[in-house]
Order: structure tokens, then C-alpha cells, then sequence
């Protein structure tokens, strides 16, 4: 299984983050395509290879034509922007959730609506940018799971364009609820964890905790733009975890007597949004015969607090119980196929000789969109592909791609 970990040694930013999964390797022809198509005129995304400090890496640094006057946008313009793009539809999931939780945290600062929030600094061409490359980058890499490390986090003060305020930042302490947060190496006054920064952490990981054992692919550094004490950067390491017959999850439950299922039904949205693994709802019967739901929800163990702050703040829920679980599972890959109607990526399992073998639905769902035709026909036309390549059928997990 690959696992990509970002570790978030000097902080994270969004700039970083990409920059450092740049650095790992991938296709970069569509990656800038697919970031074109987002028609931000006047911004081209630019990346070169450099150092800081000692170390060498990618600075990625999305550049204004000179004389831009930028637009503040507010959020319903941005997704519309997302949108309309040319972009699969995990990295359009992904890149409005983002907007969306910082959109929320902005609102929960200054005490308004999230529809009259008017982004600044992270409405910005270069910010948008940040956040589609770095779901981006991640689909084209195309990990099984993605991990960050805890966060460091600095105090003190901080100029911005609402005056002289604390760090961390109202909106990036907002962000972190939930993450493990730990100190830098030194005290420092500068923000090292900037909201877009938190905003990729929070919905493109599934989860945060210390580097897991594994056998280490390859490794990236993203540049940050400050000078500090010590090498500025972020690092983007890819492993390959065991294929054991068995791993561990957190399962998060919660009763909920007094929700709509309108409610109910966003609320799993969002969870599944952030990273859950899996999210499901059981009718159940509580005290004095009420009928009500027990939401229950997959995760890593080290997502649980995580997920159980996300929890109680999505449903009316008072409390969320957790343990930790054994499960056996098979191994599994995600191997890219073309068909006529573009590339789909196909889950494949093997048990006893046997193979399993599914499209991916979001893959299939886009192309079906895209084409304007019937989503049978994309998955067929997917497994036709698989079946056609013999060393697919035959060869093992982790073999040919």
C-alpha cells in the first residue's frame, strides 16, 4: 500500500506543500494543463529547483503578471471557479472542501456569515492555486493513504491587513482545531502553519501522527519563502506499507435523536469530505421507544480526536465514543487504465487465486459527465481495459502497473 507523509518539520503553507510533491515527481505536463484550465488570467504557475539553507528542493511559486490588481473574492466565486475547471472530480472535491473549511473558520473569527466572507490574502490567485495544486498533485500521485506529521505551531504578534494580531492567527488556531500541534525548534517570531497550510492538512489527509514504519520509495523538499534559523522546507516522503492481512481503524459512534435527515444526511457528507474512511447511519430505538440514528465512522487511529471534534461539530451530538479495532484486509492497488473515454483508475484485490476488480466511481462519475453518457458504460468500458492487458489479470499486487 503507498502511503505519502507529509512532514510538516518547519510548518505548512501551500506553497510548501505542493512544492514538496513537485519535488517527489510527476507528471508535470498535467499537472500545469490542469491548473490552466482554472483560467486565472494574469497568474502562470511557476516551480524551479533550489536550496535553503543546505538543502535543495522545489520552490513553487505561483507568479502575478506585473500591474495585477486581484479581485476579493467571495467563496461562491471561487467554487465557481473550481467548477467551471477542467479538473477530475476528487481534486474539485477536495479543493472545495478546502475553501470551504477556510471560508468557516473566517466567518467564525469575525463573527458573520460564511456567504459574506470576502477572502484576502487566500482569495488570491497564487492562494487558489496553492490549494488545486496540492489536490492535485496528490490525485496524480495517486497514494493509497495520505499522513501529516503534527504541526508546529509559534506565539507572539504578527502584522496583517486586519492590524497587529496574536500568533497563532485567529483563523489558523480556528483551522487547527482537532490536529496535533507541537513547538518549533526555537522560539520564533513568524507564523510557520499559514490557514491555507491547515486548510490542505485537514481535508487532504486522512489523518496525523508520527512516521509509520515502511519502506521508504522516495522523498521531496517544498521551499518555503522565509528565512529562518534552520532549513525552511517541507518534506514529502512516499513509503510502501505492508500488504499484511490485517491493519487497525478508530470506530467514532454517536446517538442522534433530534437531527433531520436532511441534516443527517450533510453531516455524513462532510465527514466523508474530510477524510473518513467510511461513515454510516443505523436506525436504532433509545429510552421511551424514540427512533433515532447511531452515526458510526471509520478512521485511523491517530484521526480519532480529529474526527470526534468533527463529529460534534457537524450534529448535535454531546459526546462521541471511540475504540480502536482489528480488522483483515486484503491488499489492494490502484492501477490506471485507458479507455476511450480517458484514464480510470481501478481498484484490484486478489484472494486465493482470485482477482476483484472495481472502477473507481468518482473516475467513472467524471468521465460520465464529462461525455454526457451512461456511467455503466465507463465502468465497462474500464474492465474491459483491465481484462485486456494479460499481466494485470495475472501478475501480483504491486507488480505491473
Amino acid at each position: 500500500m503507498k502511503l505519502l507523509y507529509l512532514d510538516c518539520v518547519s510548518g505548512i503553507s501551500g506553497d510548501m506543500t505542493v512544492g514538496a510533491l513537485l519535488d517527489l515527481g510527476l507528471d508535470t505536463e498535467a499537472f500545469r494543463a490542469s491548473l490552466t484550465s482554472m483560467g486565472l488570467e494574469g497568474w502562470d504557475p511557476v516551480w524551479s529547483r533550489a536550496r535553503k539553507g543546505v538543502l535543495a528542493g522545489t520552490a513553487y511559486r505561483p507568479t502575478p503578471r506585473p500591474g495585477l490588481v486581484e479581485p476579493e473574492r467571495h467563496l461562491a466565486e471561487i467554487e465557481a471557479l473550481i467548477l467551471a475547471a477542467r479538473l477530475p472530480e476528487p481534486v474539485v472535491q477536495k479543493s472545495l472542501a478546502a475553501f470551504r473549511l477556510l471560508a468557516e473558520a473566517e466567518a467564525r473569527v469575525h463573527g458573520v456569515p460564511v456567504e459574506t466572507i470576502h477572502f484576502h490574502e487566500v482569495g488570491a490567485g497564487d492562494a487558489i492555486l496553492d490549494i488545486v495544486g496540492a489536490a492535485l498533485a496528490i490525485h496524480l500521485l495517486a497514494p493509497d493513504r495520505v499522513l501529516a506529521s503534527p504541526i508546529p505551531m509559534t506565539r507572539g504578534w504578527v502584522r496583517c491587513r486586519h492590524g497587529r494580531i496574536p500568533l497563532p492567527a485567529p483563523a489558523t488556531l480556528a483551522l487547527a482545531e482537532g490536529v496535533p500541534i507541537t513547538r518549533p525548534p526555537q522560539p520564533l517570531m513568524r507564523e510557520l502553519a499559514t490557514p491555507t497550510g491547515l486548510a490542505i492538512a485537514r481535508t487532504m489527509t486522512d489523518g496525523f501522527g508520527e512516521l509509520p514504519e515502511a519502506t521508504l520509495l522516495r522523498s521531496g523538499y517544498g521551499l518555503g519563502k522565509a528565512e529562518l534559523p534552520w532549513p525552511n522546507v517541507l518534506r514529502a516522503i512516499l513509503l510502501e506499507t505492508p500488504d499484511a492481512g490485517s491493519d487497525r481503524v478508530a470506530l467514532l459512534e454517536a446517538n442522534l435523536d433530534d437531527m433531520s435527515p436532511e441534516a443527517l444526511a450533510f453531516a455524513t457528507e462532510q465527514l466523508l469530505a474530510a477524510g473518513a474512511l467510511d461513515v454510516w447511519l443505523t436506525p436504532i430505538l433509545m429510552k421511551k421507544g424514540r427512533p433515532a440514528q447511531t452515526l458510526s465512522l471509520l478512521c485511523e487511529p491517530e484521526a480519532t480526536e480529529r474526527f470526534a471534534m468533527a463529529i460534534l461539530r457537524e450534529t448535535s451530538s454531546l459526546g462521541v465514543r471511540h475504540r480502536v479495532l482489528d480488522r483483515t484486509v486484503l491488499p489492494r492497488e490502484l492501477v490506471p487504465v485507458e479507455t476511450r473515454f480517458g484514464t480510470i483508475r481501478c481498484k484490484v484485490a486478489r484472494l486465493e487465486g482470485q482477482i476483484r476488480i472495481k472502477p473507481e466511481f468518482e473516475d467513472c462519475r467524471s468521465a460520465a459527465l464529462s461525455g454526457g453518457i451512461p456511467l455503466a458504460e465507463v465502468q465497462e468500458a474500464a474492465l474491459a481495459a483491465f481484462h485486456s492487458n494479460p499481466g494485470w489479470v495475472s501478475g501480483p499486487i504491486g507488480g505491473q502497473r
